[in-house]
């Protein structure tokens, strides 16, 4: 009987130790797991709120946006996105391409893992569903890491608030005078309005204080009559109608200016006079037009945006009372009568997307192959220091035509207007979706990364000098080929803050630098004496002059000139 007590008791015993050894085993796995979850983890927490009292209204900017990463960088990291949606949908690393009615759309992507804070651009004022804001619904932030293992990390939900502010801004007009109306035929003048308070229906109406006008006469100082303008939906733009009688046969002239008065009493005067300030500085500096033949040249060409035919879009020829042209579904279009040897200011507009321009000379043949792409969002064109004008490129290294460039070169661009940096920020600056790549053959895209600094204090910035702010660093992938033939191309995909498309010397938008990289190395003495380059004796001869220059626009029978640093095999 007792040895059946301590045999009985001896299996419970093993029982137990077997029973706590299971238990410390699996606790002790659980916590290997949140460890290492926690060593692995990218991001520590995500903030969301609504800090901004001064802008009406809801917009990108009330979104404000902080996020704190890990002290360790995980393993094979990439970049990180931010996406924001309603508190009611729920994002995983696996289901960013079908949780927002298809793919998420980024409000923000880094390719440095650092704290970040910031808030969105004013004009970016949809969620990452395309969804408007509200204030009736929570939104919630998710920032993804692409690394050796994603993760994706949410913060609290949080609400917006509609601001009302004072109105103390006049409406911007924007316009490109008409110089040039076909004869004895009624002239269409188009012309846009935007106002931080008012909006187009408003404008479009004729009870309230606001008002859109356009004065037109002979001699607008001595008699002049008034037109309300057409709101063309489609375009955002008014069409104002000029009689025939008052454009009369080639030779004769007749004079114009606008008028916009939001509802707050606020008024522009847009005229010819860029300081004009009263209806009396516009009558002594109108716009002058003067009535011409009809031409016999087309402009045609395709709008895109995002790669995609983009239809139903208001092409117009700046300083021609010529009529519009609308693209059908493949984004094609075409304007007719232009007459020949002359310039126009291509523009495009249409509701939702950022209008463009690009300027082109016509010589004795019609110009195919005019093509530019809007990017979807609304421009803004109120205070800061952008003042709704495009950013420019102020100054490059290398800068346009450099020879000798050493093959490991960072390039540095410099522009004159704080930009949107996610729309610069690139890991990849490969893939389709680049708006800043470098190439050697104009099409196909070399592995690099791209970053924005707004100053040498942002992460990734600390080369540049402390003086230097809003630049644009690309770095190649690895060190460029010798004595090659390079171009940094900058895309209209790249945006101020207020979401206008960089311009420059690039066809259909954007700006691009050329230049050639050296030999390679320099060796001055030493034995065997001194070689320069690594391909041929010394070194490559190169262009040190061309006319034209890169994006100029010339006459269709100009001449092409390139000089060369020495004389060439006339038989090559």
């Amino acid at each position: 009987m007792i040895q059946h007590i301590k045999t009985y008791i001896s299996q419970e015993q093993k029982a137990h130790v077997l029973l706590l050894s299971i238990v410390a085993t699996v606790v002790g796995i659980s916590l290997s797991l949140f460890f290492i979850m926690r060593a692995n983890a990218a991001v520590s927490s995500v903030t969301g709120s609504d800090l901004d009292t001064t802008k009406n209204g809801l917009s990108g900017a009330d979104v404000q946006i902080a996020i704190d990463v890990d002290a360790n960088t995980p393993a094979g990291f990439e970049f990180m996105k931010v996406f924001i949606v309603s508190s009611t949908a729920s994002l995983t690393t696996g289901t960013l391409n079908t949780a927002c009615d298809g793919v998420c759309q980024e409000r923000g992507f880094f390719s440095q893992h650092a704290d970040i804070t910031y808030a969105l651009p004013d004009f970016m004022n949809t969620d990452s569903s395309g969804a408007a804001w509200v204030t009736t619904t929570p939104y919630v932030i998710w920032v993804y890491t692409s690394s050796t293992v994603p993760t994706i990390v949410s913060s609290s939900p949080f609400s917006l608030l509609s601001d009302t502010v004072d109105d103390n801004n006049a409406p911007f007009v924007n316009h490109t005078s008409v110089h040039s109306a076909v004869q004895n035929a009624a002239a269409t003048i188009y012309a846009g309005v935007m106002d931080d308070q008012t909006t187009r229906e408003q404008f479009s109406t004729t009870t309230g204080n606001q008002y859109f006008v356009l004065y037109y006469g002979a001699d607008v100082s001595v008699s002049q009559t008034a037109v309300t303008g057409t709101w063309t939906q489609t375009s955002d733009f008014f069409s104002f109608s000029i009689p025939t009688t008052t454009v009369g046969a080639a030779g004769n002239t007749f004079e114009y200016y606008l008028v916009a008065q939001d509802a707050a009493s606020n008024i522009r005067y847009f005229c010819a006079n860029p300081s004009a300030a009263s209806v009396n500085d516009c009558k002594t500096s109108p716009f002058l037009v003067t009535s011409i033949a009809s031409g016999s040249r087309t402009v045609s060409g395709t709008i895109t945006s995002a790669g995609s035919p983009l239809g139903d879009t208001v092409v117009m020829a700046g300083g021609f009372s010529i009529p519009v042209a609308v693209t059908n579904g493949d984004g094609a279009y075409t304007l007719s009568g232009l007459p020949n040897n002359t310039s126009v200011d291509i523009t495009v507009v249409k509701n939702g997307y950022c209008d463009n321009k690009r300027f082109e000379t016509i010589g004795t043949t019609n110009l195919t192959d005019i093509d530019l792409s809007l990017n979807a969002g609304n421009c803004g064109f109120f205070g800061g220091e952008d003042g709704g004008q495009s950013p420019h490129v102020t100054f490059s290294f290398p800068f346009e035509g450099s020879n000798n460039i050493p093959p490991d070169t960072i390039i540095k661009i410099g522009v004159d207007k704080s930009l949107n940096a996610s729309s610069v920020n690139d890991n990849n600056a490969s893939d389709s979706g680049s708006s800043v790549y470098l190439t050697i053959d104009g099409s196909t895209k070399l592995a690099g990364s791209v970053i924005y600094c707004a100053s040498n204090s942002d992460p990734g910035c600390s080369s540049l000098p402390s003086g230097d702010s809003n630049v644009i660093l690309y770095t190649p992938g690895s060190a460029m080929t010798t004595s090659t033939f390079y171009t940094l191309v900058i895309r209209e995909g790249v945006v101020s803050e207020n979401g206008k498309s960089i311009e420059g010397n690039r066809a259909g938008g954007g700006h691009q630098i050329s230049f050639f990289t050296g030999g390679g190395t320099v060796s001055f003495g030493g034995e065997g004496g001194p070689t320069f380059g690594n391909g041929g004796q010394y070194m490559p001869p190169f262009v040190r002059a061309m006319h034209p220059g890169p994006g100029q626009s010339i006459a269709s029978d100009s001449s092409i000139l390139l000089e060369f640093n020495e004389a060439l095999n006339d038989a090559t």
